[in-house]
């Protein structure tokens, strides 16, 4: 689970780089980049499921997904945030699984 929380975070800073990047370049993150984080983490958890023999990662993961989604679509809708800053929530609440071992409250 650690090596799987490590490689986790490492995307998540990347992208966050990245994103900061190309919003400060030119005023827009490329779905590509919100799109690939969310995808490698799907596969990262879908790697840890096989290995373990458990579907638990893989289910923690796509409830993120799902809650990112919603959340994120309801911020856009009523207009709180854009929709790169939705699309950006979905990959990072799907990284959540992965990133709770980071905190206080294990």
């Amino acid at each position: 689970m650690v090596i799987y929380g490590f490689i986790v975070l490492f995307l998540i800073i990347l992208s966050f780089i990245l994103a900061s990047i190309e919003d400060i370049k030119k005023r827009e993150v490329y779905d590509y980049l919100n799109y690939s984080l969310t995808f490698f983490i799907l596969v990262i958890a879908l790697f840890q499921s096989f290995a373990i023999n458990s579907i638990e990662p893989i289910k923690y993961v796509a409830f993120g997904v799902l809650i990112g989604f919603v959340l994120g679509s309801f911020l856009y809708y009523i207009g709180i945030w854009g929709g790169g800053d939705a699309k950006f929530l979905i990959g990072f609440s799907a990284a959540s699984y992965y990133l709770i071992a980071y905190s206080d409250f294990n």
